[in-house]
């Protein structure tokens, strides 16, 4: 299987290794170059899309803005109308406080010595 992967390739992995040190070499070198080059592309590629959101950013913005103002009138017009009554949200920290509290009586009620440090 390997041998057909070769042929594809045009070229065999042992072949490779007995070609001269300068041949090698210089197959490595132009893989490197090839490798830089590649990622520099991809790097200008990205620089591009970068600048082009940052020119495409302000419009977004305005055109956000422009539709969150234009969202009441929008669902005046529908004749749609919403009240909440929420009932007010409990004080956790409150509740913790008492449940804490109420912990500490207990336990002082349980074990008396714990007062004076006995266990």
């Amino acid at each position: 299987m390997q041998e057909g992967v070769d042929r594809k390739l045009g070229m065999s992995l042992p072949g490779f290794f007995r070609q001269s040190p300068g041949k090698r070499s210089e197959c490595g070198t132009k893989y490197g170059v090839r490798v830089t080059d590649d990622t520099n592309i991809t790097g200008l590629q990205l620089d591009t899309e970068t600048e082009a959101f940052k020119e495409e950013l302000p419009f977004t913005k305005k055109n956000h803005k422009e539709k969150v103002k234009g969202l009441p009138a929008q669902t005046a017009s529908l004749g749609f109308n919403m009240e909440v009554n929420a009932t007010k949200s409990e004080d956790l920290s409150k509740i913790l406080g008492d449940i804490w509290a109420s912990y500490k009586e207990l336990a002082q009620k349980n074990h008396p010595d714990c007062q004076d440090g006995k266990p």
